[in-house]
């Protein structure tokens, strides 16, 4: 049975939907069947990275009702010799299309969750697909709750700046909790020059942060410059197999499709 992931963060600029992309390539190339879905209608990034899937409608079209989820959904060549699918649904870039999705209100936002849950009805009990992950809007949006709402499970994407920690934990007793979902943590940015493992001492403190769930950190991703000085408009792991950061977004896609 397929599982929907909401990938989310407190705040912007933690990284996430860079991680959704190396991330849902590498489940990928384990044979598995994914879809990327844009949900984060108020600055959506993931255009640049697959620019070569730029279809006629956009995720906000899907979630008016103007169109089907075959008219938003791309599919992406993978390297030779995988049998995985890799399907990306992108959020307009339009400004015009920004601001209308800012005017919003809770009357759209209900119907737009119905047609969150008819997406996961027809990609996993249809099409198959092994794992949709919906890259949210950062924070308390209606759209990140109702991307959280039809997921089975969270990822929330952390740097170690204090008030991303603090609002993550707020957003477990308000959100999280009361909605009954698996959450997991990622932990990115973290200012080290080398790998970070779970079982060393050093990182006690970082853990310390999650208690009670401590447990639930899936990784530690080190501030590597070549990420930041890197062009957008590729995969990074795809563009660069040889770096670290691809044995650790591995290491995730085992977690992924192991524990989720």
């Amino acid at each position: 049975m397929g599982k929907v992931i909401a990938v989310h963060s407190f705040k912007g600029g933690t990284g996430k939907s860079f991680i959704v992309a190396n991330l849902a390539l590498a489940c990928a190339m384990r044979n598995k069947k994914v879809c990327v879905f844009d949900l984060d209608f108020r600055a959506p990034s993931l255009g640049i990275t697959f620019s070569d899937a730029l279809p006629d409608y956009t995720t906000n079209d899907y979630l008016d009702g103007y169109c089907e989820l075959e008219d938003v959904l791309v599919d992406l060549p993978l390297m030779s010799g995988s049998k995985g699918k890799l399907m990306v649904g992108l959020a307009s870039h339009s400004p015009d299309k920004i601001q209308e999705f800012m005017a919003k209100g809770k009357k759209w936002e209900m119907k737009a969750l119905q047609r969150l849950y008819l997406l996961k009805k027809t990609l996993i009990g249809e099409s198959g697909i092994d794992y949709i992950f919906l890259d949210t809007s950062p924070g308390l949006q209606y759209s990140a709750i109702n991307a959280i709402s039809a997921a089975d499970a969270v990822l929330v994407v952390n740097t170690l700046d204090e008030s991303d920690i603090d609002g993550t934990r707020g957003m477990i007793k308000s959100v999280y909790e009361p909605l009954e979902k698996k959450v997991f943590f990622l932990v990115n940015k973290y200012p080290s020059a080398t790998r970070i493992c779970l079982d060393k001492p050093e990182v006690s403190e970082v853990l310390e942060l999650y208690k009670p769930l401590e447990d639930r950190v899936t990784g530690i991703i080190p501030c590597f410059c070549e990420i930041l000085k890197s062009k957008r408009s590729s995969i990074f792991i795809l563009a660069n197999p040889d770096h670290p950061f691809k044995s650790m977004i591995d290491e995730l896609a085992e977690t992924v499709i192991g524990d989720f």
